[in-house]
């Protein structure tokens, strides 16, 4: 009798993916962000921190991943591409403030079924120190609604003109990650006013981070020489020092016209050259 071996063939096509799956860091007080309009990953770590750190997973099983930092003239290897996940520490001093790429890496990631190093899908890593930055960069009354008012930037304080209803605020830090904490109405625009009584706080111990909006109640009255007075405080990314600033508004009636053309005008915040 004859007996036939029989051997199975299996045949496994290698992965192709060359996706980037997380990147994250073990600095206790670092934040990894991906963004969207740059298309970066950046890590936010503390000035204090001598190193910051960095873990990249490739999406794939099989893909390896590799961290690159540009020299001024090339993009040089600052790990051997790895099928695990790639550590890698970066020295703040010299690669942020002196590294000629400004702390910026490039993440690259190459498929299981790649045939050399050159066959990579690439990211963007950032390395960024927590901003200081307790900035405003505009304030928006009633925006895209009848009595818009766009802020400009002068000094000290901001001026605006709020109907005597309901009105929205919108505020806007420089920083994107800076908090608009509080917003409460005070007695003058002395940086060190008291606060109003009765007690009206539109904003109070807010967390969320950039800009916010928020509704005014009842605006304010339309009268002689009648303002009200706003203190706005900003706290820094970096967890430092808050910075005050004060809002003074005054009511206006609730459209303003341009009668020669019959087109909504715009009026402007603005911030008076002297406190008043």
């Amino acid at each position: 009798m004859r007996v036939t071996e029989v051997t199975t063939l299996i045949l496994t096509r290698k992965n192709e993916t060359a996706e980037l799956d997380t990147v994250t860091s073990s600095n206790v007080d670092a934040e990894v962000e991906y963004d969207e309009s740059t298309k970066e990953y950046i890590i936010y770590t503390s000035s204090s921190q001598a190193q910051a750190t960095a873990v990249l997973t490739p999406e794939s099983i099989g893909a390896k991943v590799g961290l690159f930092k540009y020299d001024g003239t090339q993009w040089v290897a600052q790990t051997n591409y790895t099928d695990v996940d790639a550590n890698m520490s970066v020295d703040l001093g010299s690669d942020i403030m002196k590294n000629v790429n400004n702390g910026v890496y490039q993440i690259r990631v190459k498929a299981e079924n790649a045939e050399s190093d050159e066959e990579y899908k690439a990211y963007t890593l950032r390395i960024s120190t927590k901003s200081g930055n307790t900035g405003i960069e505009q304030i928006i009354i009633e925006e895209n609604k009848p009595g818009h008012y766009n802020s400009v930037k002068h000094e000290a304080v901001w001026d605006g003109k709020v109907p005597p209803r309901d009105a929205t605020i919108k505020i806007v830090p420089t920083d994107k990650h800076a908090t608009i904490t509080n917003v409460v109405r005070v007695k003058s625009a002395d940086s060190d006013a008291s606060i109003f009584e009765p007690i009206k706080q539109p904003v109070e111990n807010n967390t969320n981070r950039g800009t916010i909006e928020f509704v005014l109640k009842d605006g304010v009255k339309i009268a002689p020489d009648y303002y009200e007075y706003y203190r706005i405080t900003v706290a820094p990314h970096n967890g430092g020092a808050t910075q005050d600033y004060i809002l003074r508004l005054q009511g206006v009636d609730d459209v303003s016209r341009d009668r020669s053309n019959n087109r909504r005008s715009r009026r402007y915040i603005h911030r008076r050259k002297q406190p008043i």
